[in-house]
């Protein structure tokens, strides 16, 4: 959006070490950061925890004040 940009970071469940990393439980932050500062200033404006993967920036959209989010949680992606 024209105010904010929003990324998702994987964590991945470090209490599960005999898993393959693709099998552990997963999680992602998504984080959301305000670009509306003309000089070009970007500040950390809030996060969210889901439980599985955002697959793609097509999986966020942002309406007003609500934020959708779509993940899947799977073994093998």
């Amino acid at each position: 959006t024209p105010r904010s940009l929003w990324v998702a970071t994987t964590e991945v469940d470090a209490a599960e070490p005999d898993q393959p990393w693709y099998l552990r439980t997963q999680t992602q932050r998504v984080l959301r950061f305000d670009i509306t500062d003309p000089a070009g200033s970007i500040r950390p404006d809030g996060s969210a925890t889901v439980k599985g993967r955002v697959a793609d920036k097509f999986k966020l959209h942002e309406d007003g004040d609500i934020l959708t989010v779509v993940s899947q949680e799977d073994g093998l992606w």
